[in-house]
């Protein structure tokens, strides 16, 4: 399907709209100035400071240096300057880096006009989100207001990536309507797999057909994988202390992981100098010798669960995998790309990988996303609900087993309590417009109670396809996000029960789960007309 123009900025005013792809070891940032009445363009970052000796470098380190009072004092490809890291040891600065695997800009023509479009694994949720927009707010880039909040759009990893496959006009003829593309976004910390399907004959419109999937198994784990390797086969040698395999390590992500091709090939480990021997282990002229067996074997895990988790996207679909892009700083080592590329012939599916400029796929993806718009239904990844109090059934063996739990409420009905409620299941295709109501009712004896109401959403992200009790695997039910409204309007419905008079408030829980983030609000009747918070 040949890619429309992208249609003129119809706002009325000068806009900058800024992409942060924050990876595990690199970061990216791309940019777009939308004028009035001119199709906006993207654009990439391609220097920064402490680059300024380069030629053109779109990525720049994830790394951090902190002084003693919690200041920032370098960041990205400064902090790896000389003088920057002596003078870090000598004041004792504190360094972060790999910080994303924990969390599971000026003009003043346009200031206050800028949004943010920030993009994450596809595995993260509202609780991730919730800590991005915080460290916006913390770092001045937007205000602590519901305003401010709105000028940052977040966007998964895999939907960033197949926006730039469209963008960048890869493989074209792959966009055709009824077709079905898987995108593997190989990076640092994770590998994001995601497979869409091309409807339309007009238009790019591209729908969701599988959950999302997220595995801890990008490149920096490879290296995380092969220094415990060689901490463990140099553990006899003196060259095993930390000092020695830290450099190594440093080596073998620097090189040995980048060029590796195939289990033929010897590789060498460069770490000092040509009086650094141990032949026992391999040791020799300042360079440790492995077998292409043993690098195979450190990237085997990673390919491995890739493999599978394509596996499952094919799996999941009604109807056969045209292509798969692989993009991402991962995939430009070529023992990955060999394997999967082996892996997708032995399904019957062809394999594309960008010739250049792999690893800027999230940060341009995140801003055709944000002006293209071509996802219109995503799959819902977990179960959502809320925790309820149903009517005890005395039948019921799990009821029995909570008697304990029950009682009568004010209108005399027994119930029980920690029972959950299923919103959206898992794997329900939802479009943006879509919207899940769960009808929730209050009852009290007293009116200052209801005054206010409060709901909370919870995620279920166990191995159950019907979970129905929030005790049993209390780990596996978390809490979203809570919406509070002010009910002081809503009608109080007085009826008598057994204890005298009770009062009932009626409403519902909506939620939206087309977006790129849940959105949930409550909604009740107020003086005949439909109120919302």
């Amino acid at each position: 399907m040949p890619l429309g123009p992208r249609q003129p900025y119809r706002g009325a005013h000068r806009k900058l709209v800024l992409a942060f792809d924050i990876g595990t070891t690199y970061s990216g940032v791309s940019y777009s100035i939308l004028d009035p009445g001119e199709v906006p363009q993207t654009q990439g970052v391609r220097r920064f400071p402490g680059q300024e000796n380069n030629a053109s470098d779109s990525k720049i380190p994830s790394i951090l240096y902190y002084n003693k009072n919690g200041q920032v004092m370098a960041v990205g490809a400064e902090a790896l300057l000389p003088h920057i890291m002596d003078q870090a040891e000598d004041e004792n600065w504190t360094k972060v880096g790999w910080f994303k695997l924990h969390l599971r800009p000026h003009a003043a023509s346009v200031e206050g006009k800028i949004d943010f479009v920030f993009s994450h694994p596809n595995g993260w949720g509202g609780a991730q989100q919730r800590r991005m927009r915080s460290a916006a707010v913390a770092a001045d880039l937007i205000e602590d207001t519901p305003h401010g909040h709105a000028r940052v759009t977040f966007v998964t990893e895999g939907e960033a990536c197949i926006h730039f496959c469209v963008r960048s006009g890869l493989a074209a003829n792959a966009f055709e309507g009824g077709t079905n593309i898987m995108v593997v976004d190989a990076g640092g910390g994770t590998v994001d797999i995601s497979t869409y399907r091309m409807e339309g004959r007009d238009k790019i419109n591209l729908e969701e057909i599988s959950a999302p999937e997220c595995l801890f198994q990008g490149s920096a784990i490879v290296g995380f994988r092969a220094r415990e390797y060689l901490k463990h086969q140099l553990s006899g040698s003196r060259y095993g202390q930390d000092q020695d395999v830290d450099e190594m390590a440093r080596q073998f992500d620097k090189t040995t992981k980048t060029i590796f091709r195939s289990p033929e090939d010897t590789a060498y480990i460069r770490f000092g100098s040509m009086r650094d021997k141990d032949p026992q282990y391999n040791i020799r002229n300042g360079q440790l010798t492995l077998s292409g067996a043993e690098v195979a074997s450190i990237f085997k895990p990673s390919i491995e669960a890739t493999k599978e988790g394509i596996n499952r996207q094919c799996n999941d679909t009604a109807d056969s995998i045209s292509m798969i892009f692989l993009v991402g700083g991962f995939a430009a080592s070529p023992w990955l790309f060999s394997q999967l590329s082996d892996y997708a012939t032995s399904l019957h599916v062809g394999l594309s990988r960008p010739d250049t400029h792999t690893n800027k796929a999230v940060a341009e993806g995140a801003i055709s996303f944000y002006l293209d718009h071509f996802v219109s239904v995503r799959v819902a990844r977990f179960i959502y609900g809320a925790n309820v109090r149903i009517c005890y059934n005395p039948a019921d063996p799990e009821h029995l087993r909570r008697v304990d739990k029950a009682y009568v409420d004010d209108a005399g009905i027994k119930r029980v309590k920690d029972a959950f409620q299923v919103v959206l299941p898992k794997g329900t295709r939802v479009s943006e417009q879509k919207e899940f109501t769960q009808p929730l009712t209050r009852l009290s004896r007293h009116v200052q109670s209801l005054q206010t109401v409060c709901a909370s959403v919870i995620r279920y992200t166990g191995q159950l396809n019907h979970p129905r009790w929030t005790d049993l695997e209390p780990e596996a039910f978390t809490s979203l996000c809570t919406v509070e409204g002010d009910t002081s309007l809503v009608p109080h419905v007085p009826k008598d029960g057994p204890n005298g008079v009770y009062y009932t408030q009626d409403f519902h829980l909506i939620l939206s789960f087309g977006l790129t983030e849940l959105k949930a609000q409550l909604s009740w009747r107020e003086n005949d007309e439909v109120d919302d918070a």
